[in-house]
C-alpha cells in the first residue's frame, strides 16, 4: 500500500523535502508522479565530519546533475542501507537493484540517479571522500555495485546500521556517539571485500602494482615489511596482493628480497657508505640476519658483500 503523509510521522511535502535533502545531504533534483500524495521525512545528526540520516519517503526519483555538482563544492560518499522498500541506483555506467538489507554507495561528485519504486526507509551515512580510509580509485569502482545483502558477515553490519536507525534519537548520547563512531569501521571491510569480489583495483592492476612497487622501495629498510603490511597499506587482502603479483609473474617475497639486496649492493659499492660495516648496511636494507644476508647476496651476485665493496667496478 502506498504510504501517505498520515503514515509517515512529521511528514513533509515535496517542496520542504527538497529543502531538507539539500540541507542534510547535497542539492538534488527530487520528483514524483503525484506531488499531492508525496510524503517524506529526514532525521539528521552529525558527528565530526560524518552525517547520519534516516530517510522515510514515498516513491520518488532523485537525480544528481552536473549543474548541481558544479554549485555544491567537494564530493562525499553516501553509504546507504536499504531498510524498507526497493530502489534502483544508476551511476558510472552501472545499475544495481536495491532490496532491504542491501548496502550501496554513491558518490556526490559525479552524476547519479535513484529511483525508489515503493515506500522506502533508508539509513544513510555521508562521509567525505578523504575520510573513508579507502583509496578513491577503489571507491570509484564500487558505486552502483551490490555490496552487501543476505550473505555472510554483511548481515551483521546491516543489522547494526538498522539498529542505529531504529534508535536514532539516542545517537546524541555518549554511548550513541561511540557506536556511531564505529559505523564506518564496520562498513569498511564490506567495501573492501566487495572490491576484491568485483576485481576493483586502484585504477587497474597495473597501476596498483606500480604503487605497491613504490611502497616497497620506500619501506625496504623496515625489517617488518611483509605481505600483510603491504596489503593493509593498500586496503586489499593478502590473497589479493599475491594474486596481483602472480599475474605479473612475480612473488611478493621475492620482490622484497630483490629490492633489499639491490639497495645493499648500491650502498656497498658507493664510497659514501664505507664508514658502515657490512652488517650495518644489511640492517639498513631490512636484513637483520647477517648470515642470511651474506648467503642471499652471494646467491644473487655471485660474490660476497665484502667482495662487492672491494670491487668498485
Amino acid at each position: 500500500m502506498t504510504a501517505t503523509k498520515g503514515q509517515i510521522s512529521d511528514a513533509m511535502g515535496l517542496r520542504d523535502f527538497r529543502a531538507a535533502v539539500a540541507e542534510s545531504f547535497v542539492p538534488l533534483q527530487v520528483s514524483c508522479d503525484d506531488e499531492s500524495t508525496f510524503a517524506g521525512r529526514i532525521e539528521h545528526q552529525e558527528f565530526g565530519r560524518t552525517g547520519f540520516n534516516v530517510v522515510e519517503v514515498t516513491p520518488h526519483r532523485v537525480i544528481r546533475t552536473r549543474e548541481l555538482i558544479a554549485r555544491s563544492g567537494a564530493g562525499h560518499i553516501k553509504i546507504a542501507l536499504q531498510i524498507e522498500g526497493h530502489g534502483v541506483l544508476h551511476q558510472d555506467g552501472r545499475t544495481v537493484r536495491i532490496k532491504p538489507g542491501d548496502i550501496t554507495i554513491y558518490d556526490t561528485s559525479r552524476p547519479y540517479t535513484l529511483d525508489f519504486t515503493t515506500h522506502t526507509r533508508l539509513f544513510v551515512m555521508m562521509v567525505s571522500r578523504s575520510d573513508c580510509g579507502i583509496p578513491l580509485t577503489v571507491l570509484d569502482g564500487l558505486t552502483a555495485q551490490p555490496l552487501a545483502g543476505s550473505a555472510g558477515v554483511a548481515t551483521s553490519v546491516s543489522a547494526f546500521l538498522s539498529g542505529l536507525a531504529d534508535h536514532f534519537d539516542e545517537l546524541s548520547s555518549s554511548c550513541g556517539q561511540r557506536l556511531a563512531g564505529t559505523a564506518l569501521d564496520l562498513v569498511r571491510p564490506i567495501l573492501l571485500a566487495a572490491a576484491e569480489h568485483h576485481g576493483v583495483g586502484q585504477g587497474g592492476k597495473a597501476q596498483l602494482l606500480s604503487e605497491i612497487d613504490r611502497f616497497i622501495d620506500e619501506h625496504v629498510a623496515d625489517p617488518d615489511l611483509d605481505p600483510a603490511l603491504i596489503a593493509a597499506a593498500h586496503f586489499i587482502s593478502v590473497r589479493q596482493l599475491h594474486s596481483i603479483f602472480r599475474d605479473s609473474g612475480k612473488t611478493v617475497c621475492a620482490t622484497i628480497k630483490h629490492k633489499r639486496l639491490a639497495k645493499a649492493k648500491r650502498m656497498l659499492t658507493q664510497p659514501a657508505y664505507d664508514h658502515m660495516s657490512i652488517g650495518a648496511v644489511a640492517s639498513a636494507c631490512g636484513m637483520t640476519d647477517a648470515a642470511y644476508f651474506s648467503r642471499a647476496f652471494r646467491g644473487v651476485y655471485a660474490m660476497t658483500p665484502k667482495q662487492a665493496r672491494a670491487d668498485r667496478g
